[in-house]
């Protein structure tokens, strides 16, 4: 589904879920990486510091009030995290996707969508 959207930088690895406690094992579930932390927030984005980086290497950490993506500095990559806060960021395309190919059960897949502008 996720290279239906254009989408590449990502990587799946083949992972067991064991459950020792009642003896069961499912073989047929994924881990999935995205690949890319992007520093692409547009300087009149408005980022709530709650914990300060470090000289050592460690990020800051907070949330946004107001995100705005900065398009050059997205680079026209379709999904990424965001360096601050470290949320994961994909393009509509991926969502539609996602949606139209909902599980055969009729549960849905718990995806919601927040809009970002992007300047």
């Amino acid at each position: 589904m996720i290279s239906l959207s254009g989408i590449d930088n990502y990587q799946l690895f083949p992972a067991i879920i064991v459950d020792n406690e009642n003896n069961k094992q499912w073989d047929d579930f994924y881990i999935f990486n995205a690949v890319g932390l992007l520093d692409c927030a547009h300087a009149d984005s408005v980022f709530d510091e709650i914990m300060p980086g470090s000289d050592e290497g460690m990020r800051a950490y907070g949330e946004y009030q107001k995100l705005i993506f900065d398009t050059e500095k997205t680079h026209g990559n379709r999904m990424f995290r965001e360096v601050k806060s470290n949320d994961l960021y994909f393009h509509m395309k991926l969502f539609e996707i996602i949606k139209a190919n909902k599980p055969s059960n009729g549960d849905s897949w718990g995806a919601s969508v927040t809009g970002v502008e992007a300047r």
